[in-house]
C-alpha cells in the first residue's frame, strides 16, 4: 500500500515518534548493572518504570493508529497464518542461536543489557503476575507495533531516496538489506547473530507479502513465545 503523495508532518511523525519514545524510555530503565533515569531509579523500581513506558507508548500508538490505517489498511490473509508459523520458528532460531553464541563464546559488539527482571523473585503473589501481564503486553504487542511501523513503514523506504513515500512496504533493494543488517546488530548488540538472521527472515517474508501487518503478526508471535519460554525456563536474561 502506497502512502499519499504529500503526507503531512503529523503523518510521518506517526510512523516515527512511537518508536523514538519507546527507545528513549527504554534507555532510562534501571538494569542490574546501572540505575535508571540518570542514576535516580534503583533496579527495584523497574516494574513502575516499565509500566509507565508501556502506557505512554500505547497512548501514542493509539493516536498513531489512525494514521497507520490510512497508510497500511488492515489486511489479514492466508499469509498471516504463515507469519504466525514463521514467528514460532523465529523463537526457536532466536533462543537456539543465542545459546550457541554463549556456548561458543562468539564475539559481539555489546553485552546483554536487558533488564532481566524476574517478577516472581522481586514481587509477591498477584503483583508478580500482574506485572508479568504488563510485561507480555509490552513484549508481544507494543514492541512489534512500534518497531515494525518504524522500520518497515518508514526507515527502509526512507533510505531508498526522495521518492520513498511512493514505495510500498516490502520494496527492498540492496540498501534496504544493509539497513536491516545494521539496524538488527545495533539494536540487539549482544544478540547480533540471532537478530540479523531473524530480521532477515522477516524482511524476506514481507518482501513477498507486501503487508506490514504480516510483519507485526510474525514479530508478535516470536515475542509472545519467547516470553512464555522465559517463564518456563527461568532464563530472564532474554527479557
Amino acid at each position: 500500500m502506497k502512502l499519499t503523495k504529500n503526507p503531512d508532518t503529523l503523518s510521518i511523525a506517526a510512523l516515527v515518534l512511537p518508536f523514538v519514545l519507546f527507545l528513549l524510555l527504554t534507555s532510562m530503565e534501571p538494569t542490574p548493572e546501572k540505575e535508571g533515569f540518570f542514576g535516580l531509579l534503583p533496579y527495584s523500581s523497574y516494574p513502575w518504570v516499565y509500566t509507565i513506558k508501556i502506557l505512554l507508548c500505547a497512548a501514542l500508538s493509539g493516536v498513531g493508529f489512525f494514521f497507520w490505517r490510512r497508510f497500511f489498511p488492515l489486511k489479514f490473509t492466508t499469509a498471516t497464518i504463515s507469519a504466525i508459523f514463521l514467528g514460532a520458528l523465529g523463537t526457536l532460531l532466536w533462543v537456539g542461536i543465542c545459546k550457541l553464541q554463549m556456548l561458543w563464546q562468539l564475539p559481539t559488539i555489546g553485552e546483554f543489557s536487558r533488564s532481566a527482571f524476574n517478577p516472581f523473585e522481586h514481587l509477591q503473589g498477584s503483583a508478580a503476575w500482574a506485572f508479568w501481564c504488563v510485561r507480555m503486553v509490552g513484549l508481544a504487542l507494543i514492541v512489534p507495533l512500534v518497531e515494525e511501523i518504524f522500520l518497515r513503514g518508514f526507515l527502509l523506504r526512507f533510505m531508498e531516496g526522495e521518492n520513498w513515500k511512493e514505495l510500498p512496504v516490502g520494496t527492498h533493494s540492496r540498501t534496504s538489506w544493509i539497513v536491516v543488517i545494521v539496524y538488527a546488530a545495533l539494536t540487539h548488540p549482544a544478540e547480533m547473530y540471532a537478530a540479523v538472521l531473524w530480521f532477515g527472515l522477516v524482511t524476506l517474508f514481507v518482501q513477498r507479502t507486501k503487508n506490514i501487518w504480516d510483519a507485526v503478526a510474525l514479530h508478535a508471535t516470536t515475542n509472545l513465545l519467547l516470553g512464555l519460554y522465559v517463564l518456563r525456563s527461568g532464563e530472564w536474561f532474554f527479557m
